[in-house]
């Protein structure tokens, strides 16, 4: 509602809007229906809070990780449906064909895929690998995938280079959009992650 409500009050001006959908991160506590939508059947304890994600530990009953992992699936679909919205009141506004829309994400979460719970212990992928959608119909075809490795830090120089503002010498990222369009020099390099070792659950 306070997108839709921005939305109303800015769109006849040029705009940046950041959206955080804070909901996929814990507690997964999706409300209703997606809190039953993908395991509508669980009768024990595990209810997605923070108590009980510290109990995802190897050796745990796997139906009670099955139904963090449903929890946690639930707050995905949940946030997937204002995505939708979104998208949805942009179209009515007929802004969506104007619109750079990227979708990302920054980080994802662990459910014993190496052992451990949550997320900012380790660098494997199932917590570095997230989705970059990138979406402006005047300048992308549709459909396109790009193989290879970027980083979130290209996201920004991307963005200004389809608006045609130069770039400053300090910016360390690169833009992705000659490998977007394959017109131009795209030289790949490396990506680097850095995290701590603790555990705060």
């Amino acid at each position: 509602k306070i997108i839709g409500r921005w939305l109303n009050k800015n769109h006849n001006k040029k705009f940046f809007l950041f959206a955080h959908y804070w909901d996929v991160h814990g507690d997964y506590a999706p409300p209703p229906p997606y809190d039953t939508m993908f395991d509508s059947d669980y009768q024990g304890e595990f209810d997605g809070s923070h108590k009980y994600i510290s109990k995802i530990k190897p050796g745990m009953e796997e139906r009670d990780l099955a139904h963090m992992v449903s929890l946690y699936d639930g707050e995905i679909g949940y946030v997937d449906e204002y995505i939708g919205k979104l998208v949805k009141r942009l179209e009515e506004l007929q802004l969506m064909d104007k619109t750079i829309f990227i979708l990302t994400a920054d980080h994802g979460e662990e459910f014993l895929d190496h052992g451990d719970n949550w997320h900012a212990k380790t660098l494997y992928d199932e917590l570095t690998r997230v989705p970059l959608i990138i979406r402006y119909p005047p300048l992308i075809p549709r459909g396109k995938v790009v193989p290879g490795i970027v980083g979130s830090i290209d996201i920004m120089p991307t963005v200004l280079d389809i608006l045609n503002i130069p770039l400053k010498e300090s910016v360390q990222g690169k833009s992705l959009l000659p490998l977007i369009t394959g017109k131009g020099n795209y030289r790949g390099r490396e990506i680097y992650s850095e995290t701590e070792v603790y555990s705060p659950l």
